[in-house]
């Protein structure tokens, strides 16, 4: 055994002799790459002849000089520069994972940069006759049958949800979705292509694991003989930050609906890129004369499944358009001038231009007033001069052409450039509208003109000066005829109202009882204006109704005149009448005691009374109530004459305790419901304290019993009316005069 002393030392000389070691091994290898497309990263692949993974790359392009660590053999990796021509890269040096370095003798690949678009239309396009966006909304989005009549997949439709969506197709398997699914190695959410498309589905598709056909439709309405453009928009949806995968290389195929190839293009390897990059793909082909339909596929060169990691895609924005020669327009016959400003109503040429390529080619011209959302054919306008009339807001021209037998369909002809005629800002102002008085003339002007000209000109006094004055004998609508600064010729109109003569209504005559305040002319035109001659007694002279407050008859007058036209005004006179008050009297006929419970009172001197407190008495609207109280009260009539005037009196009914007792109770009452004595008892019985009250029949049964003074008997038993005949009744109570007991009959009569 080693002494323990002496192990830290022969550990130390150990490790001094593996460092001091030479590389047993020295790493080897090659690189190779593929052809890509313009615009899009290449892979590089590294294969190990010797050495230990992971390694440790450095390389050039021969301008620049790139490292790449944690490089494992056959896995490719990114190229951090896009190359935009053939570039081959050479491998500098190696380095493993045991740090043992070595440069290779000879390690270079050439990679090929296609221009994979270069097959798209080179003259111009016309309206897509088809344009697959496949829809928009919020996911699951439908299958594909469902969004593109006519289209199949030979891959399994899964319905997506959310955002990122879920679940993830598997290989195999294609959804339509508004962003990319979850997958770390996918873009999860990545939206789709479709600009200004809120949303906007794309076709996603996760590769089979052999190559084939992933995409087949039926495209009709075409035109034969006519050359047109297949193009759609595609990403390679791997995140190379994740996995540099196997890169989706698509064929296209358009065939007549019997199978006959019309055309072919092959994208190549559509490369990764740091973010998910749309590329637009596509070439032209010509249909056979007579041939309005052909059948689209998509082949998919590339394997999938889970040892071939990548060939994820989505696909979006599938067109066919017309393709033909260039086809330009200008509002020049020398110049390409694409903007133009004009007067409103001005005639405008166009001129336009195609270059060869139709046999026998035909014309027509549009216009859109909506920016280009739509287009409408211009009549008569075959021909590449063309002269119109502009309209009265800003607008768009284009030329189509085709050849002449295909011209009267819009899904054979192309488009020229889009040129857009403004219109000059109208430079002239004019005076508004407005109303006059009769009789008084209106001023009109205008700003901003060469030359002006208003008519009609009977009643203007300078109708070529920018300012004139109008006197109309009725409601006139004036127009003015400019030349503005822009040499345009405008024109506008200003209305000239004769204000009506008002129509004014008399006040009337007015009558009022002395001493109350009366309002006169209720309901005047506060519109108007009001003097109120004399102004004694008035609140307000100058008021539409001013209010009146008068002893005795008085007569005035008011002129009113309209607040706008001082001219229209008339004169009116007002007499107020005062009304006499009536001479009320009131009277009494006894004071209250023991002896009599009840005071009889009477009002003279009026038609018709009102006596206060109304509790006091049993009829307050009675010109002779009797009152019923049982303290001192000093009651107040109120009487009102004929005239509607009132006044009033009063009269003290005196409450004492003297004389003799007594109860004046009815001997008989009829509950008929007629309201009239339908009820017997003591409602009103000076300052009584009721402490019982009950009523018998003639066998002693008793039919009604209460210690309230305000309840009365209304002739039943147990809700029964009782028999006509002779009723015992029987009171006690406490007065102010001294306790009661009364005793006595009652007939019922029905």
């Amino acid at each position: 055994m080693t002494p323990r002393c002496c192990l830290l030392p022969l550990i130390l000389a150990i490790a001094s002799n593996c460092y001091a070691q030479p590389c047993s091994i020295t790493p080897q290898g090659t690189i190779s790459g593929s052809s890509v497309c313009s615009g899009v990263s290449p892979t590089l692949t590294f294969t190990s002849a010797a050495g230990t993974g992971p390694f440790t790359l450095t390389y050039t392009d021969g301008v620049n000089t790139f490292t790449q660590s944690n490089v494992n053999t056959g896995v490719p990796f990114v190229v951090p520069q896009t190359p935009a021509i053939n570039t081959t890269y050479t491998l500098i040096s190696i380095k493993d994972a045991n740090g043992c370095a070595a440069a290779p003798t000879s390690a270079q690949t050439q990679v090929v940069v296609q221009n994979c678009t270069s097959t798209l239309c080179s003259g111009s396009l016309g309206d897509p006759v088809v344009n697959v966006t496949f829809g928009h909304g919020a996911n699951p989005g439908p299958d594909l049958p469902t969004a593109v009549p006519g289209a199949s997949t030979t891959l399994q439709y899964v319905a997506v949800s959310g955002n990122p969506a879920t679940p993830t197709p598997v290989d195999g398997q294609y959804t339509l979705t508004n962003n990319v699914p979850v997958n770390s190695a996918w873009f999860s959410g990545a939206p789709d292509h479709t600009p200004n498309d809120p949303n906007g589905y794309m076709a996603f598709y996760n590769g089979n694991a052999q190559p084939g056909e992933f995409y087949k439709q039926t495209v009709n309405n075409l035109c034969g003989g006519t050359t047109y453009q297949f193009a759609a928009w595609i990403a390679n949806v791997l995140n190379p930050a994740v996995l540099v995968g196997v890169q989706p290389d698509i064929t296209f195929l358009i065939e007549q609906p019997d199978g006959t190839l019309l055309g072919s293009f092959d994208t190549g390897p559509i490369g990764q890129n740091s973010v998910m990059t749309w590329v637009q793909y596509g070439f032209y082909f010509t249909t056979a004369p007579g041939t309005s339909g052909v059948v689209l596929k998509m082949i998919n060169n590339s394997p999938g499944g889970n040892n071939n990691p990548g060939n994820d895609l989505a696909i979006d924005d599938i067109t066919f358009q017309p393709c033909g020669p260039l086809n330009t327009a200008s509002f020049s016959s020398s110049a390409a001038i694409d903007t133009t400003t004009v007067c409103p109503g001005a005639p405008l040429n166009l001129y336009g231009a195609v270059s060869s390529g139709y046999v026998d080619p035909a014309y027509i011209w549009q216009y859109s007033l909506d920016n280009g959302m739509s287009w409408t054919d211009i009549p008569n306008s075959n021909s590449t001069q063309l002269q119109v009339t502009n309209t009265d807001t800003n607008t768009q021209y284009r030329m189509q052409a085709a050849e002449s037998s295909n011209i009267n369909s819009s899904n054979c002809r192309v488009s020229s450039n889009i040129v857009t005629a403004g219109l000059y800002i109208p430079m002239v102002t004019i005076s508004p509208d407005t109303t006059i008085c009769r009789g008084t003339p209106a001023t009109l002007y205008a700003a901003g003109g060469l030359t002006y000209s208003w008519y009609p000109t009977a009643s203007l006094t300078s109708p070529a000066s920018k300012t004139t004055n109008a006197s109309p004998g009725a409601t006139t609508r004036y127009y003015l005829q400019t030349i503005d600064q822009n040499h345009c010729a405008e024109k506008d109109s200003v209305l000239v109202s004769i204000r009506p003569q008002p129509t004014f209504e008399s006040p009337g005559l007015t009558t009022v009882c002395k001493g109350e305040p009366d309002t006169l002319a209720p309901g005047s035109n506060p519109g108007y204006r009001y003097a109120w001659s004399p102004p004694d007694h008035l609140n307000n002279p100058e008021a539409p109704s001013p209010v009146a407050l008068l002893d005795s008859s008085m007569s005035y007058t008011v002129h009113i005149s309209d607040s706008l036209c001082a001219g229209y005004d008339t004169t009116f006179g007002v007499s107020v009448t005062i009304l006499p008050d009536p001479d009320v009297v009131a009277q009494k006929h006894n004071d209250i005691n023991c002896a009599q419970p009840t005071a009889q009172l009477n009002a003279t001197g009026a038609a018709n009374y009102l006596w206060t407190p109304a509790s006091g008495v049993d009829n307050p609207s009675s010109p002779s109530p009797t009152a019923l109280i049982d303290t001192t009260t000093t009651f107040l009539v109120k009487g009102i004459s004929l005239n509607g005037c009132y006044a009033y009196d009063s009269i003290t009914v005196y409450v004492s305790a003297t004389g003799k007792n007594l109860f004046i109770l009815p001997n008989a009452f009829t509950p008929n419901g007629d309201g009239y004595n339908d009820c017997f008892g003591v409602k009103r019985w000076g300052d009584v304290q009721l402490e019982e009250f009950m009523i018998f029949n003639r066998w002693g049964q008793r039919v009604f019993y209460t210690q309230n003074p305000s309840f009365c008997w209304d002739g039943t038993y147990n809700g029964q009316p009782q028999e006509p005949g002779a009723y015992c009744y029987i009171i006690r109570a406490r007065t102010f005069c001294g306790p009661v007991t009364h005793k006595g009959w009652v007939m019922l009569m029905r």
